[in-house]
């Protein structure tokens, strides 16, 4: 029977991180530990010559990501994986990116144990995080769409991005400021639509619930800004001053619908948006937004896998990354009607 981690740390009365330290990370442990450990492995009939046959090394990481979030056309995360990369490289890692198509396909990946660890961004599945627990698997989730007490997360902090981006409003004179949002369900979205209200009440203004689109099933993308947008443009009377759109695409989607019936932005209308993707800089006007610094996203998160990995730190941890303001030309100085 091959012999495991865990049998030589239940024989040495050790947790079993202390066996993967020891061998992987000797420095990491003293010295009386480590000859304790490697004579229990000999006391069980194995010479510690290979420790990779005990402990997975494989030298290899993996960015791990649904195909749905990974595309040419929308760079956010691929520069999360570029920042990721660029960290594993410089730390001595084969950094490579996996795209699925399905939860079977996630879970197989990590069945076939071909890396040390990995970064799995944007969707993921419960089932999925099951199987990385129970595998012990080092993992860090970035900007994923479930969160639960266990998992290693690198998160934005769309709650306190999205309160300065409508306190930025407000600095502009504006008090009726309306929502667009979509795919409602990602607790970034959802966070970032609490950060809108907050903003609003702790200035004293009441939310209104006519100028509010939210959609919890709508992809967040261009279109659906302009059908949301086109949606509160049609029914209300009240025109909103100024938008907060949940991420760039459906800011620019909410400019088209705005510009679409006939009035400016941002002489009629103020948009701000949040990431601050390609997208933002070429719409017509260049959109004010929230800069998401996504290369130090991906770095962090290989940092906090390294930990992992070496049974540093190993309880679960949220980073939280800040984001800053970007002003280009979407947003004026409300005027008063």
């Amino acid at each position: 029977m091959r012999l495991t981690l865990e049998d030589i740390a239940k024989k040495a009365k050790v947790a079993k991180s202390t066996v993967s330290r020891a061998l992987n990370k000797p420095e990491l442990v003293s010295d009386n530990t480590r000859r304790h450990i490697i004579q229990v492995m000999r006391d069980l009939g194995y010479e510690p010559n290979n420790i990779n046959q005990l402990s997975r090394r494989t030298g290899n990481l993996a960015f791990l990501i649904d195909g749905k979030g990974f595309s040419p056309q929308e760079l956010f995360y691929t520069k999360i994986f570029k920042g990721a990369e660029a960290q594993a490289k410089k730390d001595g890692y084969h950094f490579m990116l996996t795209i699925t198509s399905s939860e079977e396909e996630a879970t197989g990946f990590l069945d076939q144990g071909k890396v040390d660890g990995v970064i799995v961004a944007a969707q993921t599945t419960k089932a999925f995080f099951r199987r990385v627990v129970e595998l012990e698997y080092p993992a860090v989730f970035v900007d994923c769409n479930i969160v639960d007490k266990r998992m290693n997360r690198v998160e934005i902090d769309n709650f306190d991005g999205a309160f300065e981006a409508v306190n930025y409003l407000i600095g502009l004179g504006h008090r009726h400021i309306g929502f667009v949002g979509a795919n409602m369900r990602h607790p970034s979205i959802l966070h970032r639509f609490y950060g809108y209200r907050e903003a609003l009440l702790n200035s004293g203004i009441e939310p209104d619930p006519d100028i509010i689109v939210a959609d919890r099933e709508l992809e967040a993308t261009v279109e659906t800004g302009m059908l949301l947008m086109k949606r509160m443009l049609e029914r209300t009377k009240n025109m909103p001053t100024a938008i907060f759109g949940a991420n760039d695409h459906l800011a620019v989607g909410a400019i088209k619908a705005v510009r679409s019936s006939g009035m400016s932005v941002p002489d009629d209308i103020s948009v701000i948006g949040f990431d601050d993707v390609d997208i933002a800089i070429h719409s017509e006007p260049p959109l004010t937004t929230m800069r998401i610094h996504k290369e130090e996203i991906g770095a962090l998160a290989v940092v906090r896998l390294e930990e992992l990995m070496s049974g540093r730190n190993v309880h679960p941890s949220r980073t939280v990354v800040c984001v800053n303001l970007v002003e280009r030309e979407s947003c004026v100085r409300c005027k008063n009607r």
